[in-house]
């Protein structure tokens, strides 16, 4: 064997074959060097995983993308966005709403970023191809924080335009720590708003005017979402009141039950196969 005076000088260009004894060849950011066993713990980053990681990476997107073209080609494009204007709250759900779901809780588990996207469009928060590319991204970079914050900003108007109320904190947390089921818990949402059921693989069924309806019927009679209920929704502003219109509040809301219970039960009769 050889001595040197420093392990920076022991390989004399022949490389990792003369880095031996007290010095150990190891592969750094800035290029592979000969240093001390002693200064292992201060070592740079190894980069011979990058051919690996980088290959996965371009796996995983090729496959993405498949599966974001027919999912764009036989849900997306079918099932359209919530409206704007003339759309009636359905129920919430839960943040472990998508485990009594299996397909959805399929979808969230395994093609997140694809679910997210669609639910950024129908949602009228971005376009279906940016949402998805921003979530894919997201679910790749190290910063993790920083990414709960972005998802969480687009979750709030996400929930903003369907019509429910998340605070900062809630998005943000559930994004850091519950991803996939804060997901879910947003695509049941957007799929009860635009009437729609999306099963595997890749099939979408709409029945959005049947939605409205039950949504209607919902809030003017079962009263399941809350104590506000259907007379807070036709609640007159001041100066009115139901006094001065000489319409009592509950007569109100009892025409408007019978009114969309007999649009409800006429809409199952001419939708139900015979």
């Amino acid at each position: 064997g050889s001595f040197a005076e420093s392990c920076a000088i022991c390989p004399q260009d022949h490389g990792a074959v003369w880095c031996n004894g007290d010095c150990l060849w190891v592969h750094g950011f800035w290029g592979n060097k000969c240093v001390p066993n002693s200064q292992m713990e201060i070592l740079e980053p190894r980069t011979d995983m990058w051919p690996w990681y980088t290959t996965s990476f371009l796996l995983a997107s090729f496959i993405m993308l498949i599966f974001a073209l027919v999912y764009k080609s036989n849900v997306v494009d079918k099932i359209g966005t919530i409206p704007e204007y003339f759309n009636i709250r359905g129920n919430d759900f839960n943040l472990f709403a998508c485990f009594t779901k299996p397909q959805t809780c399929l979808y969230v588990t395994f093609c997140w970023p694809v679910v997210q996207g669609k639910n950024y469009h129908a949602g009228r928060v971005m376009g279906y191809w940016p949402g998805c590319c921003l979530s894919f991204l997201l679910s790749t970079t190290p910063l993790v924080c920083l990414a709960s914050c972005i998802r969480a900003a687009l979750s709030k108007k996400l929930y903003k335009n369907i019509g429910f109320e998340r605070s900062w904190g809630y998005v943000f947390f559930t994004s850091l720590f519950c991803l996939p089921c804060a997901i879910g818990q947003e695509s049941l949402l957007v799929d009860n708003e635009l009437g729609a059921e999306i099963t595997c693989c890749c099939q979408a069924k709409v029945q959005l005017v049947g939605t409205e309806l039950e949504n209607a019927w919902a809030r003017a009679c079962d009263n399941s979402w809350g104590k506000n209920g259907f007379a807070t929704a036709t609640a007159i502003s001041e100066p009115t009141t139901a006094a001065d219109m000489r319409i009592p509040v509950q007569s109100l809301e009892s025409a408007l039950c019978r009114i969309f219970g007999s649009a409800r039960r006429t809409f199952r009769t001419r939708s139900d196969p015979a």
